[in-house]
C-alpha cells in the first residue's frame, strides 16, 4: 500500500469532491477540480472549506462562530424525558453522518420533539419562538 501524509482514518472523513492536506499536524479540507492544460489533466485546488479532527470529524468553516447568542430558560423535565427516549439515537446518527452534522440533526430533533416545530433561522440566533 502507498504512503500518504494523511492517515486513512482522516481521509475517510473528508466530504466527496474534496482534498485533505496535512499542514503542521492539522488536516485541512480544500475544494478541488480537474482542469485540462495542454492536453493533460491536473488537479487545481480552490479555497479551504474546513478541517478534520480525529475526535470530531469534518468541521466546516461556515457557521462555526456564534455571535450575540442568548440563553433561553427551558423546562428541564421535558428534556430529561426526551433524552431518556432518545438514548442511542445520537450514536446511530454519528455512524451515518459527520459528527458536527449528527450533533445538529440530533439537537434539532430534540428541540422539535419537546417544543414542537421551530423555524431553523430563529434557533441559531438565540430566539425561543
Amino acid at each position: 500500500m502507498g504512503r500518504y501524509s494523511v492517515p486513512a482514518k482522516v481521509r475517510a472523513m473528508k466530504p466527496k469532491g474534496t482534498m485533505v492536506k496535512a499542514i503542521s499536524g492539522h488536516y485541512y479540507v480544500y475544494e478541488y477540480r480537474s482542469v485540462r492544460e495542454g492536453g493533460r489533466r491536473r488537479t487545481k485546488m480552490n479555497r479551504c472549506i474546513g478541517r478534520i479532527t480525529v475526535a470530531e470529524g469534518y468541521l466546516s468553516n461556515a457557521g462555526t462562530k456564534v455571535a450575540n447568542s442568548e440563553l433561553a430558560c427551558v423546562e428541564f423535565g421535558q428534556y430529561a424525558i426526551a433524552l431518556a427516549c432518545l438514548q442511542g439515537t445520537l450514536t446511530l446518527l454519528r455512524k451515518h453522518f459527520a459528527r458536527a452534522d449528527a450533533d445538529r440533526i440530533y439537537a434539532c430533533a430534540l428541540i422539535h420533539f419537546v417544543e414542537g416545530f421551530q423555524r431553523m433561522g430563529g434557533l441559531w440566533r438565540g430566539s425561543t419562538r
